[in-house]
């Protein structure tokens, strides 16, 4: 059997049947009893070389070596698997190792294996937060492409970070990255400020106490900063806010160490938490007495609506006088 090279003149049959001759992951397929894939080789016209393809849907389909799919174009600086799926391929751990024992226990052996299991869980006791320093790759200022980690809840099988993403810039706090779909602001990393008499920050209170339980439960240090017009923040018509705000906003701080209270812009615009305190405030005012109003017939529409109504009031009574006068004459002149 042989492959019309005329029916996709934009692919090169010839390369793809010589570099299938050093492919594994073809070797290992034509050998595997465990595949649906059905795989034949077909000569291909003008050339000495066998062109392995998968018929098993009928019609042949040339198997794309390794080398071609994991290839990074030199023009568009990425890979054929990033031009389809938009991300590199990889393989979860999960898949890595041999997780599945021989045969299928019973019930009774699952359920003692279950109880035995959960009987050993144990509550992790709190860590004292300690003096340590924060680890930081000294790669990380020369990257050109950086991971990102999912600190959220993850799926099965989801991986811990993503990317490689491209970074477009850089500062001290923050990177800038090309993402999946757009560009994103991400913080790089935090670092402590030692306390000092050269115009650093003295922070005190109780939600100093609680930055600190976050800052160990996270195993991370925290920086203190403050805005520059030391406001809480406000909207301006733009959309983008000032003050404490407008640093979360920008990603500048990953959030407020102040307590600050909640309106509706604010709780549409930014992720809260439980409030740490609620005050309840009533409004008193008279009440209200019925009145007779002569003009509540004309109050609930605007004087638009008014001129409106005898405008057409006027129209209606011209074209009554008009068609009354015309039936008039008509009459009159009668035979």
């Amino acid at each position: 059997m042989s492959i019309d090279v005329n029916a996709f003149p934009e692919l090169d049959y010839a390369r793809i049947a010589r570099d299938q001759i050093g492919d594994n992951e073809l070797a290992t397929w034509k050998s595997s009893s465990s595949t649906a894939l059905e795989f034949q080789p077909f000569d291909v016209l003008g050339s000495a070389s066998q062109l392995w393809c998968d018929v098993s849907c009928g019609k042949p389909r040339p198997f794309i070596p390794r080398s071609w799919r994991a290839a990074v174009k030199e023009d568009l600086q990425c890979s054929p698997a990033e031009l389809v799926y938009g991300e590199s391929l990889r393989l979860p751990g999960e898949f890595c190792g041999d997780f599945v024992k021989d045969g299928v226990i019973g019930e009774n052996e699952f359920l003692d294996t279950l109880r035995s299991t959960v009987s050993k869980f144990l509550a992790f006791p709190p860590r004292t937060p300690d003096n340590q320093r924060c680890f930081v790759p000294s790669a990380l200022d020369s990257a050109e492409y950086v991971w990102v980690r999912q600190d959220g809840h993850r799926r099965p099988l989801q991986r811990p970070y993503n990317g490689p993403f491209k970074v477009i810039s850089k500062s001290s706090k923050y990177f800038t990255i090309q993402g999946p779909r757009r560009e994103e602001t991400l913080p790089g990393f935090i670092q402590v400020t030692p306390n000092g008499p050269n115009g650093t920050l003295k922070v005190f209170g109780p939600l100093t106490r609680i930055m600190t339980i976050i800052a160990a439960s996270l195993n991370s240090c925290v920086e203190y900063t403050t805005p520059s017009d030391n406001l809480f923040g406000n909207k301006d018509p733009n959309g983008n806010w000032t003050g404490i705000l407008g640093l979360t906003q920008t990603m500048e701080v990953d959030l407020t160490g102040t307590a600050m209270t909640l309106d509706l812009e604010r709780w549409e615009d930014f992720s809260v938490s439980v409030p740490l305190r609620s005050y309840d405030r009533e409004i008193v005012y008279i009440r209200p007495v019925p009145e007779a109003d002569l003009t509540g017939f004309i109050r609930p529409y605007t004087p638009l609506v008014w001129c409106l109504v005898l405008v057409t009031l006027l129209v209606v009574w011209v074209t009554l006088w008009v068609t009354q006068h015309h039936q008039a004459d008509l009459t009159k002149h009668r035979p």
